[in-house]
């Protein structure tokens, strides 16, 4: 496991856009769980599965 394959120009290239979008995805950072819209919220719902 020693021997390292050399990555063409293209390889490369494509492994860099990849980190890029996934920091700019990380960057972003996640919305929290709490924070549902009003409109969507049904407090009916957490009753209907008894």
């Amino acid at each position: 496991m020693t021997d390292r394959a050399e990555l063409t120009d293209d390889q490369n290239d494509r492994i860099d856009a990849t980190l890029k979008r996934i920091r700019a995805g990380l960057k972003r950072g996640v919305p929290s769980p709490d924070e549902e819209p009003a409109h969507i919220f049904k407090p009916e719902a957490v009753n209907e599965k008894k």
